[in-house]
């Protein structure tokens, strides 16, 4: 992916001598601070993050990002799009702050190609993730948004247009594969995707959009943390449980399949504008179980005031070790530790958010957000742990957001 990066750029650069009026600069960022009142569940924006907000802290970085894009007109119908985000990663490397780097090609007015790193169209807000200006809320919904990683596809895809009575409709194919990471409190794990593939399907009127979404991944590598379990299982004799090897198969991820899909859509009457989304999580691994996460967002706008509740879910099966012919007794470390592999994905809680949004002009907007979530005992999935058998908690977050445009 870096070759291709860096081809990119030069491609960038080379374009830019001939033709200087056709590049457009352009910007975003968030100045954003998070509270948080839990010293065990510490707050993150989605599941690769190894560092949360825990009670008593007053975080800066969680929040806040600076964000350039470049545009670039090669041709008539041919432009590159470069966008670069400096914010708050697991991991410090160059790759993981470019976040859109694609070539596209206007075949027609129904047709559009785009080949190189493109944004993970699962979502609402697929393409503007990272612009908090662009949406209501002070960070999009973790019940939704917080169970995925993966924000970027290195691949292409294929988008056809078309007017259909007094709305648009976009049929999108997709296919590449992506890289992220999936963190708890004491390791970063990488995780890769290999075959990616999918279809996004949009309706879009002037005061109301409908999307339904359809994503599926094979899941390219083994965590070292399941290396490291499986290698414990497979070394336990017989006599302390003998179908030990065939259970150590139903702990292994890749190669496994997962699909993702989601129907989501706004409507907008008046000074009323409403979100929803609603997602579900199959595989076909034993590690990752089936999750059903939704929201819904209504927003109430007053001159330059926006007024908005949020309310979000997460549910998912909670796993109990029942292997009958195994000595639970000699064997309690190891359970504890396949315990904890099989529940890393099991998010169960609710959130009730209340938000205020002050628009200062048409390019710096002020958002305050308090949040109220109750986790259910293990289900803290999205949040940073001090342990994986975290007991049931409720807890407050506060957000505060100066973002903008430039």
């Amino acid at each position: 992916m870096i070759k291709n990066l860096v081809m990119v750029f030069t491609l960038l650069m080379a374009s830019t001598a001939f033709a200087e009026q056709s590049v457009m600069f352009s910007g975003f960022g968030t100045l954003g601070a998070v509270y948080s009142d839990s010293d065990v569940y510490g707050y993150r924006k989605d599941v690769s993050f190894n560092k949360g907000v825990f009670d008593g802290d007053v975080n800066f970085k969680t929040n806040s990002l600076l964000g350039a894009q470049i545009d670039v007109n090669l041709l008539t119908d041919v432009d590159i799009v470069i966008q670069g985000v400096l914010k708050d990663v697991p991991k410090d490397t160059f790759n993981r702050y470019i976040t859109l780097a694609f070539i596209r090609y206007d075949l027609s007015p129904s047709w559009q190609f785009r080949v190189g790193r493109t944004a993970a169209d699962v979502y609402l807000i697929t393409e503007f993730r990272d612009v908090n200006f662009s949406y209501t809320w002070a960070n999009a919904p973790t019940e939704v948004y917080g169970i995925n990683p993966f924000k970027s596809l290195d691949g292409g895809d294929v988008t056809y247009s078309t007017r259909i009575a007094n709305g648009t409709f976009s049929a999108k194919i997709f296919a590449g594969s992506a890289e992220s990471e999936i963190s708890s409190i004491q390791v970063v794990e990488d995780v890769a995707l290999d075959n990616v593939y999918g279809v996004s399907l949009t309706y879009d009127e002037f005061d109301w959009l409908i999307q339904i979404k359809r994503t599926e991944v094979k899941i390219g590598n083994e965590s070292e943390t399941n290396l490291q379990l499986i290698a414990a299982l497979q070394e336990i004799p017989d006599f302390l449980w003998p179908s030990a090897d065939s259970f150590t198969e139903t702990m292994r991820t890749k190669d496994a399949r997962v699909a993702y899909t989601s129907v989501n859509g706004k409507y907008l009457t008046g000074n009323w504008l409403l979100n929803a989304e609603l997602a579900h999580i199959n595989s076909a691994s034993d590690v990752i179980p089936d999750i059903t996460s939704a929201y819904t967002s209504i927003a109430y706008e007053l001159l330059d005031n926006t007024f908005y509740g949020v309310y979000g879910l997460i549910k998912s099966d909670r796993y109990v070790f029942d292997e009958p012919d195994a000595n639970t007794e000699l064997l309690l470390p190891i359970i504890s530790a396949i315990s904890g592999a099989r529940n890393f994905y099991s998010a169960n809680q609710k959130t009730l958010s209340l938000g205020w949004r002050y628009n200062f002009n048409t390019h710096m907007a002020l958002t305050a957000q308090w949040s109220n979530t109750k986790i259910e005992d293990t289900g803290g999935t999205l949040w940073l742990r001090k342990a994986n058998n975290a007991p049931a908690e409720t807890v407050n977050t506060y957000q505060l957001n100066m973002s903008f445009t430039y």
